[in-house]
């Protein structure tokens, strides 16, 4: 089996992922996770948008949001029979995801 070069489709290339936080001092990073949701918009303009509309209605939220499945390259890459692309969630940990070294030596 060759290498495939070819990038696969993006399983939804329109979901984005919002993430409301709040200040909070009993937290070592002061903020505290309030909600998180996934939405679809056909572009990031208005998901941004939505996340100001979002932080106008309740002032004291962070509103962060990210597009939700990023393309990352294999570690493995060079190897016959492995993808050299895919699409994983922006927030996968690094130890779980094919594009790091840790993810194959364990």
């Amino acid at each position: 089996m060759e290498t495939t070069n070819t990038i696969p489709a993006c399983p939804n290339p329109n979901l984005y992922e919002f993430i409301f936080r709040v200040r909070d001092r009993r937290r070592k990073t002061g903020y505290r996770v309030v909600l998180t949701e996934q939405r679809e918009f056909p572009d990031a303009d208005t998901a941004k948008i939505y996340a100001e509309k979002c932080q106008q209605m309740e002032p004291r939220h962070i509103v962060e949001f990210h597009r939700f499945w990023v393309l990352k390259q294999n570690f493995m890459a060079s190897q016959p029979g492995f993808p050299a692309h895919f699409w994983e969630a922006y927030n996968t940990p690094y130890c779980c995801s094919p594009a790091s070294e840790l993810y194959w030596t364990m």
